[in-house]
């Protein structure tokens, strides 16, 4: 799922300030597809959205490979922003592992997540290379330290706020929830791929305000013979 908006407002000035800044006028797309026509989706509502237009354009993710290179590919020029929070997530495992004290586990977190919201990615690594065990197998503190690394030119997150950019994926987030948990979810529902896809389409149009479009689009379409 993707989400096409506006944002206004400003980030808090602490980790845990409150946030002010709003999604508006959004528009959503969804599919069940592989990532290179995903992309050309993401491609396609973006230019009818004239989001090719735009003075800035920002993109959020959760650091996974493929969706940087869509955007890499699709918008060369948009900003690449690692979700705040996704990135925060790395953070409990490696505690949890590294301390036995809940105190000390807090501590951490604190210290290293301060850290990461001003920029100091050098520092947030270190403190989770600090960590790694080699012992242990899938180690958190290894999975963090290459997370971090690979995406640290995505988590200039003093430049981001100081811009006004929204760095949390919620958007998305709100998507899943009104697309897939609220509508396919429900109790009993059964889906196969063809409806699958056709109803998280039908709810991304209705709730981007196109349904109406797209009913009045489909009356005028010619029948088969």
């Amino acid at each position: 799922m993707g989400a096409w908006f506006t944002a206004k407002g400003q980030p808090p000035k602490k980790p845990n300030g409150k946030w002010t800044i709003q999604a508006q006028d959004i528009s959503y797309y969804a599919d069940i597809a592989h990532a290179d026509d995903f992309g050309k989706i993401a491609w396609a509502t973006g230019v009818q959205r004239d989001a090719h237009r735009a003075i800035e354009m920002i993109f959020l993710g959760d650091g996974a490979r493929w969706i940087w290179d869509l955007v890499t590919l699709n918008f060369p020029n948009a900003v690449q922003i690692v979700d705040w929070f996704h990135a925060c997530e790395y953070l409990a495992p490696v505690a949890k592992v590294a301390f036995s004290s809940p105190q000390q586990r807090s501590q951490w977190i604190e210290r290293v997540k301060t850290d990461l919201w001003a920029g100091k990615l050098d520092a947030v690594i270190a403190a989770c290379a600090e960590q790694i065990n080699p012992q242990h197998e899938d180690d958190p503190a290894q999975k963090a330290v290459t997370y971090f690394t690979n995406n640290r030119h995505r988590m200039d997150y003093p430049t981001y706020r100081a811009n006004g950019y929204q760095i949390g994926s919620g958007t998305i987030e709100s998507a899943v929830k009104q697309i897939a948990a609220q509508r396919m979810k429900v109790p009993g529902a059964r889906w196969d791929l063809k409806s699958a896809r056709l109803v998280a389409k039908a709810r991304a149009a209705f709730l981007s305000g196109q349904w109406d479009e797209l009913a009045d689009r489909r009356k005028r379409l010619s029948k088969c013979a």
